[in-house]
């Protein structure tokens, strides 16, 4: 059986580039399957937030963008925990994603004063960065649910962890279930310093 219990299968995907004339291959993004059939493909930036989800995010860079949508910043990830919590009522089950990101500022590209520790600047940054990545991580969710309608985050073996019964209740329908279930995503964020240090304190 491919993927397992609450759990689809997800892939690297590849594909042919040609560079300066030689043909290599690339990989960036994700193939979603059910079971043995391929669903399709999500998209590098989609890949990233599903490593966030999955707690297997290691080394990544953060945009932040202003109102504008201007680039404002980059934050290096130094590290990041991830927690989902299931919970099952009856035939309805919800999700809460909490992600907690240690980052160090790596480029800025604004005059405006966001690395002063004891000035509101840096509370402006760390609020941006925190809306943005839960909103990232809360759409490639709907775009899975959505587009795919199989659980590749693995939330039903997170509810047959942690709630044994619950699972066996709603295991035989969990693909309709997990195309509507609300998801919540809350995201905290922690700059420490730059990246021109060695390691954040």
């Amino acid at each position: 059986v491919l993927g397992g219990s609450g759990k689809a299968l997800t892939l690297p995907a590849c594909r042919l580039v040609e560079v300066e004339g030689v043909k290599t291959v690339k990989i960036g993004g994700l193939a979603v399957f059910k079971r043995d059939r391929l669903l399709g493909f999500l998209s590098q930036e989609d890949a990233k937030n599903y490593l966030f989800i999955t707690n297997k995010m290691k080394n990544a860079v953060l945009p932040v963008r202003a109102s504008t949508g201007n680039s404002i910043a980059s934050l290096e990830i130094y590290s990041n925990k991830t927690s989902v919590q299931p919970v099952a009522n009856g035939g309805a089950v919800e999700v809460a994603v909490r992600t907690e990101t240690v980052v160090v500022l790596d480029e800025l590209d604004t005059t405006q004063d966001y690395i002063d520790n004891a000035g509101k600047g840096k509370n402006e940054m760390t609020a941006l960065a925190e809306r943005q990545l839960s909103e990232r991580l809360a759409g490639t969710v709907k775009t899975v649910q959505e587009q795919f309608g199989v659980d590749i985050f693995g939330f039903g073996a997170a509810l047959h962890r942690s709630d044994p019964a619950a699972w066996r209740q709603v295991s035989g329908m969990w693909d309709d279930i997990f195309k509507t279930m609300k998801v919540s995503v809350s995201s905290q964020i922690h700059i420490r310093n730059t990246s021109a240090l060695d390691s954040p304190v």
